[in-house]
């Protein structure tokens, strides 16, 4: 079992915002991890907040995160990776 912490800015001026923040937190499973093949699962929550639209700032708004991380390594120079 793994623990992870994520943060997010973002910056976009031909949106109605001008900042998009973001924050996470959560738990990781590492399914299988040897020499050619690796998984490893996670599972989070967090919140976003847009800021810079009207000239006021947003409220925070909950959100889920899921994501894996995937390796398959064909001999010692080239493998396969998927995150």
């Amino acid at each position: 079992w793994t623990a992870f912490v994520s943060s997010l800015i973002e910056y976009d001026e031909l949106r109605a915002y001008r900042f998009r923040v973001a924050v996470y937190a959560g738990a990781g499973y590492t399914v299988f991890d040897d020499k050619a093949l690796a998984l490893r699962l996670r599972a989070g929550a967090g919140a976003v907040r847009e800021l810079g639209s009207d000239g006021l700032p947003g409220r925070w708004v909950p959100e889920a995160i899921v994501g894996k991380d995937f390796r398959w390594a064909w001999n010692d120079r080239s493998s396969f990776l998927s995150v």
